[in-house]
C-alpha cells in the first residue's frame, strides 16, 4: 500500500491559494514537482493537497518508467485513435476540431496530449500481461465457487447517469469524492433486453455502489453509471458467470501488480520532499 502522506500538507505547503509564488514541493529522481503544479491538479481534479502530490509523484515515476522502456507512439497511431473514435462517436474531422476549439483545445495539444494517453495505455498493457499470465481455468472456477455471491443477473437494472466535460471529477467522483459542480446526474432504469451480452454482463459484474469505467460519448463530454439497484436478481451457474468470473479476477490481478510495480520503482527511486523557504 502507498504511504499517506498526510504531513505533506504541513510539510510542503505554507501558501494560499492566491499565492503566485511558485516553489518546488518535491522531487523525484531530480525531477520537480512545483506548488503550481500540485495546486493546478487540485483545482481541476478537485483532489486534496496530499492526494495530489500522491498522484504527481506517480506520474514522475510512470513517465521516467515509460522512457526507460522506450515506449513510442507514432503519429499514425495517433491519427488512428482518432479515426476509431469519430467514426465510433459519428463525427466528421472538422465538427471535432470546432467542438474542441470551442473547449479552447488546440487540435495539435489535443494530439499530443492523446500521444501520452497512448504511451500509458501501452505500458499498462505490458505490466498487465504479467498480471493476465496468472489468470487459468482453474483459478477462476476457485475464484467463483469462493464468491458465489458476485454472479448474478438481473430482469432490470437502476442506475445514476453521471455526466461532465471534466473526466477527471468523474474519476474523482469514483474514488468517493464528493459530486463536483460540473457533474450533472440522471437516474434511468434500464431493462435486461435492451442489452447487448457484453454489457449485461459486465453491469451483471458490478455490485451496488459501483461505478463503470468513464467513456468519452462527445468530443467534450464523458460519463459513468453508478448501480444503484438490480431487479429481478438471480444466481448464475459457472457457465453463465464463467466470463464474468474472468474479468473481476482479471481486475483483481491487475491491481496487484500496479500496486506492486509502484512500489517497486519508490523503493528504487529518490523522493525528497521540500519545505517552502
Amino acid at each position: 500500500m502507498k504511504k499517506k502522506l498526510i504531513f505533506l500538507i504541513m510539510l510542503c505547503f505554507g501558501y494560499t491559494y492566491a499565492d503566485t509564488v511558485n516553489w518546488v514541493v518535491a522531487r523525484v529522481n531530480n525531477e520537480p514537482i512545483t506548488n503550481f503544479e500540485v495546486y493546478d491538479l487540485m483545482k481541476k481534479t478537485n483532489k486534496n493537497q496530499a492526494s495530489a502530490i500522491e498522484f504527481l509523484i506517480d506520474e514522475k515515476l510512470q513517465d521516467a518508467d515509460i522512457k526507460k522502456l522506450d515506449i513510442a507512439v507514432s503519429p499514425h497511431e495517433v491519427t488512428q485513435r482518432i479515426n476509431h473514435n469519430l467514426k465510433n462517436s459519428n463525427l466528421t474531422l472538422d465538427e471535432f476540431i470546432k467542438g474542441l476549439n470551442k473547449s479552447g483545445m488546440d487540435y495539435n495539444i489535443f494530439r499530443e496530449e492523446l500521444a501520452k494517453n497512448l504511451k500509458k495505455e501501452k505500458y499498462l498493457e505490458m505490466l498487465f500481461v504479467k498480471a493476465d499470465q496468472k489468470i487459468t481455468p482453474k483459478s477462476i472456477r476457485a475464484f467463483y465457487e469462493n464468491n458465489r455471491h458476485l454472479f448474478t443477473s438481473f430482469d432490470s437494472i437502476k442506475v445514476t447517469r453521471f455526466v461532465s466535460n471534466n473526466p477527471n471529477s468523474l474519476e474523482n467522483l469514483r474514488q468517493g469524492e464528493n459530486k463536483a459542480k460540473d457533474i450533472k446526474s440522471q437516474k434511468i432504469t434500464i431493462k435486461k433486453s435492451d442489452l447487448n451480452p457484453q454489457t449485461l454482463t459486465f453491469l451483471s459484474s458490478l455490485a451496488n455502489g459501483d461505478f463503470t469505467p468513464i467513456i468519452q460519448f462527445q468530443p467534450n463530454l464523458f460519463e459513468t453509471l453508478k448501480v444503484e439497484q438490480k431487479i429481478g436478481i438471480k444466481m448464475l451457474d459457472f457457465d453463465e458467470a464463467k466470463e464474468n468470473a474472468a474479468m473481476r479476477l482479471a481486475e483483481i490481478q491487475r491491481k496487484r501488480v500496479l500496486s506492486e510495480h509502484f512500489e517497486k520503482l519508490r523503493a528504487e527511486s529518490v523522493i525528497e520532499f521540500l519545505k517552502a523557504k
